[in-house]
């Protein structure tokens, strides 16, 4: 889905996903830049599965599209990792 949430609530755009292993830096369409652990278990692994995350990042402008997308999808249980697709 290419979105992200912040520690805040806010759900922003992911711009580039670089992996280092099991650790990535994922850069926003605003600037901010978050260093992840590709973990089902993570924080916001949780927050995506769930739907916890409360607002969009205005300056992401994430469409609205997006976020209709982001509310009717179901999620596994258990997710999926962050792995590099080609």
């Amino acid at each position: 889905m290419k979105l992200w949430p912040a520690k805040s609530g806010t759900l922003h755009g992911i711009r580039e996903i670089d992996f280092r292993g099991e650790y990535a830096i994922v850069t926003t369409h605003c600037g901010q830049r978050f260093n992840i652990r590709d973990s089902r278990n993570s924080r916001a692994a949780r927050w995506l599965r769930n739907k916890w995350a409360q607002n969009a990042c205005r300056k992401c402008r994430i469409p609205e599209w997006k976020l209709k997308k982001y509310a009717g999808t179901q999620f596994s249980e258990y997710g999926s990792d962050l792995k590099h697709r080609q």
